[in-house]
């Protein structure tokens, strides 16, 4: 007679569980207990009703970061630099009308933009918050383009592309959310008074970037600008990639479409080589060229 077992992993899954639950805990206890040294180095005046919150990680300022300001500012939207390393002695903030914070903890772009919104903005001021991380290179003029197609859009959550690694998503180096109304802004302030600062990067995707679109879709349009139609990716290619964010799978159907947007971690992470890297960036205007070469290759010597 044969018995009815249960599989292994089944068996183990309770386990597997516990000491996930346990690993979070430690997580966030180890990095919480180094709260550090926020320095608020310039604060401006609010000019406007929209506010950029721009995550970066960047001991010396790159030229991407500040077209990307310049841009923002050029639309009469407040700006507001979230450092997560300290300027070296060397670089200056060259963007007079940016305000501008250095902080030292983890949890990525998703605590940069929590220590904002408990202590350095004056969030009740604003109308529309967008959060912008530099994870990404910005192709000036196409995100120029980009952006003024977006300035009147009325969605509640707006973000440039959606993945459906792990759980669908907006993916978080972009987002534009439109407080439409005080339950919006109470639900969003809320969402980073919880979130804790880990130190694992999955912890940081799990509780940060996938939370923050459940949270917010409980009770809010929520949309990608870029939805498939518009990448030119059948769902039948991107549901046979591995990996289903669609800024990782697919970076040359993108470009060919003047796609705004190009994630740095494609070469540290083996997507492309270095003759793909050169072909990546033959897409785009010759001046960026370069500086999107130097990026691509610089970040995977970092983090």
């Amino acid at each position: 007679m044969r018995l009815n077992t249960m599989p292994l992993y089944k068996f183990f899954q309770p386990l597997s569980r516990l000491v996930r639950w346990f690993y979070i805990q430690y997580d966030c206890y180890s990095s919480s207990i180094v709260y550090s040294s926020v320095r608020s180095k310039k604060h401006n005046p609010q000019k406007s009703v929209s506010a950029l919150l721009l995550a970066i990680n960047q001991s010396e300022l790159r030229k991407n970061t500040e077209d990307i300001v310049d841009i923002f500012i050029e639309k009469n939207i407040d700006v507001y630099i979230i450092n997560n390393q300290i300027l070296e002695k060397k670089s200056k903030i060259p963007i007079a009308q940016a305000s501008y914070l250095e902080h030292l903890e983890y949890g990525m772009d998703f605590a940069s933009y929590k220590i904002a919104i408990d202590s350095f903005i004056n969030i009740d001021h604003y109308k529309t918050i967008y959060l912008l991380n530099d994870s990404v290179f910005c192709e000036p003029q196409l995100f120029k383009n980009f952006l003024s197609e977006i300035l009147d859009n009325t969605d509640d959550v707006l973000g440039a592309t959606l993945s459906d690694e792990y759980f669908p998503h907006i993916q978080s180096y972009f987002f534009k959310i439109n407080f439409k109304s005080k339950m919006i802004k109470k639900d969003f302030i809320s969402f980073f008074q919880k979130f804790k600062f880990y130190k694992c990067r999955e912890n940081v995707i799990s509780y940060g970037e996938i939370a923050f679109s459940r949270w917010m879709s409980r009770n809010y349009k929520i949309k990608s600008f870029f939805n498939i139609d518009k990448l030119k990716i059948s769902e039948k290619d991107l549901k046979r990639k591995y990996i289903k964010s669609p800024v990782h799978a697919f970076p040359f159907t993108l470009a060919e479409i003047n796609f705004p947007f190009i994630k740095l971690r494609l070469y540290k992470d083996g997507l492309i080589d270095m003759q793909e890297v050169n072909q990546l960036a033959s897409y785009y205007d010759q001046s960026s060229m370069g500086n999107l070469r130097g990026l691509l290759i610089n970040y995977s010597k970092s983090r």
